[in-house]
């Protein structure tokens, strides 16, 4: 089941509509879900439960954060350049994967915060 789960998205129309044409489905995701398990969250029972090794995250994200649930590489290609097309780069991207299945969007929120600054 591919879809993109939309924390925190401004203007999220824009998105919907380019995941529209990619035939994929849109969840915005309330702050109450904010302390789930992404994959719960996404619908996803298939993935293992894993420990989560970051510190607990106990503020709400200010991130706009895409997660990419079950998408084909080609699909997320696709995706990722019309999101450039449109200027949406203003958004953190993640892909739902066995590691962070069991963050909370607290947690992946403060994980996308630490790789962003290691690279900055």
């Amino acid at each position: 089941m591919e879809k993109i789960l939309l924390i925190d998205v401004p203007e999220v129309e824009t998105v919907q509509q380019i995941a529209r044409q990619l035939h994929l489905r849109t969840l915005i995701i309330p702050p109450e879900q904010y302390t789930q398990p992404i994959s719960a969250i996404a619908g996803f029972s298939n993935y293992a439960s894993c420990i989560a090794s970051l510190p607990r995250a106990e503020v709400i994200p200010q991130d706009r954060i895409l997660v990419l649930c079950g998408l084909k590489n080609s699909v997320t290609n696709r995706l990722l350049a019309m999101l450039r097309q449109a200027s949406r780069q203003d958004l953190y991207k993640a892909v739902l994967t066995p590691t962070n299945a069991a963050w909370n969007t607290l947690e992946l929120a403060y994980a996308l915060q630490q790789e962003r600054q290691s690279i900055e």
